[in-house]
């Protein structure tokens, strides 16, 4: 959810821009927040309401800080090709999220290094990124891989399909998706007394759907929806095909609003 750790990262983040003299020569600036229905954790049959930050700052040709890609910079940015690096944030999951956690070890949130590429094609492109963590509570690595369509009908509208599926890495699955033998034996998995110990593999497949719309100079209004479908070893966990669900689906919608470039011009 939205608490206090990741209100303090977000605030760290910002504050790294701030100081910065770049920030006075800031190309976009905006802010905002969306309220989301997503599940309650990965892989779960329970869905929350939750409140998350909209965030795009990009600092002249090579800097950025958004909620996608993290802090970090371009090492190549053109119309057809995009190659960067950055810091990103992932969210904790608590035994106390869910009465279906009960007996699993708490994950805390989190930083993760990321290299990601985008190759574009008018209005197609493809899309590659690796996030591996940092902060040593999972342990694993992630390998993202996109294919996109985006119109832009006029200047105050987009709108962005996109196709994708997750390799993880057996840390990050055993991790998140592994139960031990002294948690199948609870009785919310009586009909799967067995330990499970997930491998590495393909993830899940998903297809997302993003739509924004101007409707002043400054307000901009998004909505975001998606679905999940977890495979292999993650759909196999007990935490999934006993007690959650492989189908995951998310909704939300939010504001933003831009601000002036000029608005660090002392």
């Amino acid at each position: 959810g939205f608490n206090s750790m990741k209100q303090i990262v977000l605030a760290l983040l910002m504050a790294t821009f701030l100081i910065s003299p770049d920030s006075l020569r800031a190309d976009n600036f905006s802010l905002g927040g969306m309220a989301i229905s997503r599940p309650l954790y990965e892989g779960s049959d329970e869905s929350e309401i939750d409140l998350l930050p909209i965030i795009d700052i990009s600092i002249g040709k090579w800097g950025f800080l958004n909620v996608d890609r993290g802090l970090g910079v371009y090492f190549l940015k053109d119309r057809e090709l995009e190659l960067g690096g950055g810091i990103g944030y992932y969210e904790s999951r608590k035994e106390e999220d869910s009465a279906k956690l009960n007996g699993f070890d708490d994950i805390d949130g989190g930083f993760d290094g990321r290299m990601f590429a985008k190759y574009n094609m008018g209005r197609y492109s493809l899309s590659f990124q690796i996030r591996s963590d940092l902060s040593d509570n999972h342990k694993g690595t992630l390998f993202d891989i996109g294919a996109a369509y985006s119109i832009k009908p006029n200047r105050r509208i987009n709108w962005t399909l996109k196709a994708a599926t997750t390799f993880a890495d057996k840390n990050y699955m055993q991790t998140y998706f592994g139960v031990s033998q002294a948690q199948a034996n609870q009785a919310i998995f009586s009909s799967t007394s067995v330990a499970f110990v997930p491998r590495g593999g393909w993830k899940d497949i998903s297809v997302s759907s993003k739509f924004s719309i101007e409707f002043t100079r400054r307000w901009n209004a998004k909505w975001v929806m998606g679905y999940k479908r977890l495979t292999r070893d993650a759909a196999y966990s007990p935490l999934v095909r006993g007690v959650g669900s492989d189908n995951q689906f998310y909704f939300g919608m939010g504001l933003a609003y831009k601000f002036s470039d000029r608005v660090f011009r002392f």
